[in-house]
């Protein structure tokens, strides 16, 4: 402890030091919480000033400013640990340097190109590889190679079907926790070939993100209930979901819509459907209200006509009954069924 100046900071470092070599190897959770700390790393932590302070003799990189921040947003917390950086579209490898730069000693950066020579940047920390990306056989053969990946990002050739049919091949070989990234969204408004793009179209990486969005939510599309049941399914009324769960569902843990980029973060482990927690005795039950033959948003009202309002009391499960100028429906919070 003679380097550090006070005990707390001696007593930290030593804690995380501890943490880091028992925990596993690649855990991208674990990394980000322990190496922001036990990585005496000065790097720079500023990717739009790293960008303006190349040199003319530098290699070449472009990044648009919308995305810095979200890189800085969600890798940040890694910097100076032992990630792996996955990037399709190599071009002039300007981009590897920033990351290696980002990261720290401990990073290493993998790429894929189809133009030969990107093998002139290899180095002991940089491998990259030539092919294709819209080959099944190509994408197989990265991920048999360079597992686990922490980082995945694609800044290829921004093809719609590339983009989709990449992230479909290399999703499984994320590592748990790990991070994909894909740019240059812009091309899924683009008509012209080569991304035959154009707005609703399909066939583009938006409208194919949004599917997603139903694959992820699929464990609450059941049409009676709120969510799916351990077994996947509804309930014994409405037995099958209206979006049936897939790997997607299980693995994605969230996904970000950015400006012009979007980011999926995958799950630490397969995710089941979840259960609703209670805790406390004191118990007052949700009312949920709506109006019958609304016009121009506005409820009409039918002073004839006569309607029920029922309350439930949880002690007793007692009732009661009121004249209201409204249709009442009571749900019970904890089934969600009508009262």
């Amino acid at each position: 402890c003679i380097p550090y100046k006070d005990v707390f900071t001696c007593m930290r470092s030593l804690l995380v030091k501890f943490a880091v070599a028992a925990a596993p190897a690649r855990d991208p959770v674990r990394l980000g919480l322990a190496c922001a700390f036990s990585q005496e790393y000065s790097g720079p932590p500023n990717l739009h000033r790293w960008i303006r302070n190349r040199k003319s003799s530098d290699k070449h990189v472009q990044k648009w400013t919308s995305y810095l921040p979200v890189y800085e947003r969600y890798v940040g917390p890694l910097r100076g640990c032992n990630v792996s950086v996955l990037e399709l579209g190599v071009q002039s490898g300007g981009s590897q340097d920033m990351w290696l730069d980002f990261f720290g000693p401990t990073a290493h950066a993998f790429g894929a190109d189809m133009e030969p020579q990107v093998l002139q940047f290899n180095s002991p920390r940089v491998t990259n590889f030539v092919g294709d990306l819209g080959s099944a056989a190509f994408l197989s053969s990265l991920c048999a190679h360079i597992q686990p990946l922490d980082i995945i990002i694609d800044d290829a050739s921004h093809i719609n079907w590339h983009q989709i049919f990449a992230f479909k091949m290399l999703w499984p070989c994320l590592a748990p926790g790990g991070l994909y990234f894909v740019e240059d969204i812009d091309t899924s408004y683009k008509p012209a070939a080569p991304y035959s793009g154009g707005l609703g179209n399909p066939r583009t990486f938006v409208e194919f993100i949004k599917s997603v969005v139903d694959e992820l939510e699929a464990y609450w599309s059941c049409t009676a209930t709120t969510v799916m049941r351990l077994n996947g399914l509804c309930s014994s009324r409405d037995p099958t979901p209206s979006v049936r769960p897939t790997n997607l569902t299980r693995t994605v843990a969230a996904m970000h819509v950015h400006d012009g980029i979007i980011v999926f973060e995958k799950a630490m482990q397969s995710r089941p459907a979840p259960v609703n927690l209670y805790g406390g005795g004191r118990y007052i039950p949700k009312r949920f209200v709506g109006f019958e033959g609304a016009t121009d948003g506005k409820p009409t009202i039918n002073t004839n006509s006569k309607t029920t309002e029922y309350t439930q009391t949880k002690n007793t499960g007692r009732y009661r009954t009121m004249r209201s100028r409204y249709k009442v429906f009571h749900y019970d919070a904890r089934t969600m069924q009508v009262l």
